[in-house]
């Protein structure tokens, strides 16, 4: 990658790589993270950078604010880890037993550090617009913390016109950056079906409303149902991840329970497979008199590009000396979609592959490294967004 005309001092790059370290050792899970919100406040204070806490409608969230204007963009990471034991044997391992930023948060958060901690020094505090760096909790638990922010007020009470974030891709190298313009990221829904028999012995299943029938029937009805739900170019899926009942060979149970994901990349879609599934499932259950009831957890909705910011981002990337590729949909979600939903936004993927063996694990896993050499590319990546927007224009 070329040297951006926007240098970061390499001082910066250091203190961020040290930020990170301390953020991977101590990681705290969704609506917990009061060590890290704590420790977000000391870098912002030693910077005398300005900040809101409690963010809106959260308890550890935090908002940086830079610069002056009518309007705000808005730069997201989040603070939350994962119930995870981590097994990567890094020097700056969790020490936090059972938890583990295993989907690098901790780098998202070091990089938007950098980003703001490089403005304020580097005397390139916005003037057009306000940067609003939130620091948002509980990304990896619905109801979400981008969700809660929301709901009170964050946007109309910022005046925020634009957001953008950026996630770690351990599957592109360093320095390249992955875009998709439109829908980007599924919606996803929590899906809990509970079928109800009668219990009795298995040598009188004439007597006994058999829930186990019942909910083979569910399952290849839910299965067949969403092939027939959307366009075959238009992903849409139904995943049932848990099936519980019965407790041995000869007793008909009383009950059982279904639960799944719904993943959709159109919000009409979506509200439609849920209005069907809470009228069949039943009327099924009902075939073989038994009762069901279909409860669905609404979760993150679908996550969408601004057209237009992605292809000036692109060409900007481009510019900047970064690798940009286009990379397909994906069925994940993230509740950064709260934020698209509302305003023009963008999200990207950040390549963090270094060509280490240790780092070609995926996200989630218990050995994944993301390599500390990603750090200053986020950087740059968020200071070519503000060069971009002019957000820096005197």
């Amino acid at each position: 990658m070329s040297e951006s005309r926007w240098d970061i001092p390499p001082a910066i790059i250091e203190e961020a790589q040290k930020w990170r370290h301390w953020l991977h050792q101590h990681p705290e899970l969704s609506m917990q993270e009061f060590n890290t919100s704590a420790f977000i406040r000391k870098v912002l204070d030693q910077y005398g950078i300005k900040y809101v806490f409690p963010a809106p409608g959260t308890e550890t969230g935090v908002l940086a604010l830079l610069g002056r204007g009518p309007f705000a963009v808005g730069f997201r990471a989040e603070l939350d880890a994962l119930p995870i034991t981590e097994r990567t044997g890094l020097p700056f391992q969790s020490v936090n037993k059972g938890v583990m930023h295993a989907c690098g948060h901790d780098v998202h958060m070091a990089i938007l550090l950098g980003f703001l901690a490089y403005l304020k020094s580097a005397g390139k505090e916005p003037s057009r617009y306000r940067v609003i760096g939130i620091f948002q909790p509980s990304e990896e638990k619905a109801p979400g913390g981008a969700n809660m922010m929301v709901q009170d007020g964050l946007i109309e009470r910022f005046r925020i016109k634009y957001m953008f974030a950026q996630h770690v891709e351990p599957a592109l190298s360093l320095g390249t950056i992955g875009v998709h313009p439109g829908p980007f990221m599924a919606s996803s829904d929590e899906l809990y079906i509970t079928i109800k028999g009668h219990s009795g012995h298995a040598a009188q299943p004439h007597k006994h409303p058999n829930p186990i029938i019942a909910a083979s029937a569910i399952i290849n009805f839910i299965y067949s149902f969403q092939m027939q739900m959307h366009s075959p170019v238009e992903p849409f899926l139904i995943n049932l991840g848990k099936i519980c009942g019965g407790t041995t060979t000869n007793i008909v149970p009383a009950s059982v329970e279904i639960a799944g994901t719904i993943r959709a990349f159109n919000e009409e879609t979506r509200l439609l497979a849920h209005k069907a599934l809470k009228e069949k499932v039943p009327l099924l259950a009902k075939t073989h008199n038994c009762k069901a009831k279909t409860e669905i957890i609404s979760g993150y909705p679908v996550l969408v590009n601004d057209n237009k910011l992605t292809n000036e981002l692109k060409t900007a990337f481009e510019q900047a000396g970064f690798n940009v590729t286009q990379v397909p949909p994906r069925m994940g979600s993230d509740d950064f979609a709260f934020f698209s939903q509302e305003v023009p936004s963008l999200y990207w993927r950040l390549g963090a592959r270094s060509g280490n063996e240790s780092s070609t694990a995926y996200l989630h896993s218990d050995n994944i490294i993301i390599p500390d050499e990603v750090i200053p590319f986020g950087i740059k990546a968020l200071i070519t967004v503000a060069e971009t927007m002019n957000l820096l224009e005197s």
